[in-house]
């Protein structure tokens, strides 16, 4: 009869769960998707795709630990996966612990990512949290080997040779990245670098803490 609305069907298959979970996390919803990935859980303890999914939400809201419980979880199903390490990775450098951070970026690489350059990329900040600023900017270079002309990758390398002073470098790159976004971020760093210079009299100049 028109105007009366049928009763919705539950969702309860597995990859249904999953697609309903997916669903909301590309909307940026990601305390709406969890639900969905533990009952898919609930179904399936063993679904690598519903922990690694559960795992990225959880780091979304900040819940770190459990984001690691999850990422761990899905590398004892699939301990090759290289976006798991890459997810775990990037966790573990959100919590400041860098150098497990760094183990697990170069575990991923070592498994044949998808995307390695996205991979040297964060690695490359990890480095550069860590203070380890010309392993930054040599991974940031890896990156972009592999994908030239990324803007926050060039943004990073560029952020790296600042910390080290080499602010005419640092310009260059953000040079590249205002040619393809004239509003990025780029333009005050390199107002920043550019009076560097300038307070130094055209000499590059050391000042790692001007650029925290």
């Amino acid at each position: 009869m028109a105007g009366i609305m049928k009763p919705k069907t539950p969702v309860t298959g597995v990859s249904a769960l999953l697609t309903e979970g997916n669903a909301r996390m590309e909307l940026r919803m990601p305390e709406e998707a969890i639900p969905f990935y533990k009952k898919a859980l609930e179904r399936d303890p063993e679904n690598v795709e519903a922990w690694q999914r559960l795992g990225f939400a959880t780091s979304l809201l900040k819940d770190y630990p459990k984001a690691l419980e999850c990422y761990n979880r899905a590398l004892l199903l699939s301990p090759d996966d290289p976006d798991t390490w890459r997810n775990k990775a990037n966790v573990l450098a959100k919590q400041g612990r860098y150098p497990e951070a760094l183990t697990c970026f170069d575990t991923a690489l070592d498994k044949h990512p998808s995307d390695p350059a996205a991979l040297w990329r964060d690695k490359g900040f990890t480095c550069m949290q860590n203070g380890s600023n010309q392993e930054a900017i040599a991974c940031f270079e890896q990156s972009l080997c592999i994908k030239p002309y990324q803007p926050d990758t060039l943004v990073g390398k560029g952020l790296a040779l600042c910390k080290e002073g080499r602010f005419k470098e640092a310009i260059a790159c953000y040079d590249f990245v205002l040619d393809v976004d004239p509003l990025s971020r780029a333009r005050a760093y390199r107002r920043i670098a550019l009076e560097r210079i300038e307070q130094y009299g055209g000499r590059d100049q050391r000042l790692i803490d001007d650029f925290a």
